[in-house]
């Protein structure tokens, strides 16, 4: 596994699954906005990565009605589990 430097990899990305990259949105430090956007949760600030997964309840419930809604949050629950499951595998838990 390569391994970067904090400042390198510091800021704002969003993965692109059509083309599986991370594509950079900004570099400045977000951790503190979120701790406080999570209502205070002060852990945050001091994390190595913060991961958001968000989902189009738009998007979901266009095909299949209000059970899109639940369809997402199960989703977004089997994608976090992944992420968890990965940095396992590679022993950064």
């Amino acid at each position: 596994m390569r391994e970067y430097s904090s400042e390198a990899l510091q800021g704002l990305y969003r993965y692109r699954a059509d083309q599986h990259k991370l594509i950079q949105l900004g570099n400045k430090d977000l951790r503190a906005d979120l701790a406080a956007a999570a209502l205070g949760q002060e852990w945050m600030k001091e994390s190595a990565i913060i991961i958001v997964i968000a989902a189009v309840y738009a998007r979901a419930t266009q095909k299949y009605g209000q059970r899109g809604v639940r369809y997402s949050h199960m989703e977004v629950g089997h994608a976090a589990q992944n992420v968890y499951l990965q940095a396992g595998s590679l022993n950064k838990t």
